[in-house]
């Protein structure tokens, strides 16, 4: 069974959220006229997000670390994830592995996440 993503303190906040397409969908093929002919490749598509979490203490950074590297062995295992704009969990894997950013006030620290669904509509249902 995934792990879950680790309870932060109540100090962070989350910026700079996007969602989008995992990938693109679409097949495209160009015509020598410049005329285009496209058609979808498959039409389930999985779900990735981008999020920054702000305001980190030293004990969250370890703690995301230490799930990084010994829970999901960067991006290698799965993992639950609730996503912030709907509150509704997620089966995600890392996307790229966690880069920690000193913030201007000393003693905390930044993080930006890129996590995709392991399968399209792969939220749990209870969430």
């Amino acid at each position: 069974m995934p792990s879950s993503f680790p309870t932060l303190s109540k100090n962070c906040n989350v910026s700079n959220y996007t969602e989008e397409k995992a990938v693109d969908p679409t097949i495209r093929s160009e015509f020598n006229d410049g005329r285009q002919l496209s058609r979808s490749k498959f039409t389930n598509v999985c779900k990735k997000w981008t999020v920054q979490y702000n305001f980190l203490t030293h004990t969250d950074k370890e703690t995301l670390s230490d799930f990084e590297n010994d829970d999901v062995s960067y991006g290698a295992s799965s993992f639950y994830w609730q996503s912030p704009s709907d509150n509704i969990t997620y089966e995600v894997r890392f996307q790229k592995t966690l880069s920690f950013v000193s913030e201007q006030i000393e003693g905390f620290w930044a993080v930006q996440i890129i996590v995709a669904e392991i399968r399209p509509n792969s939220h749990i249902a209870y969430s």
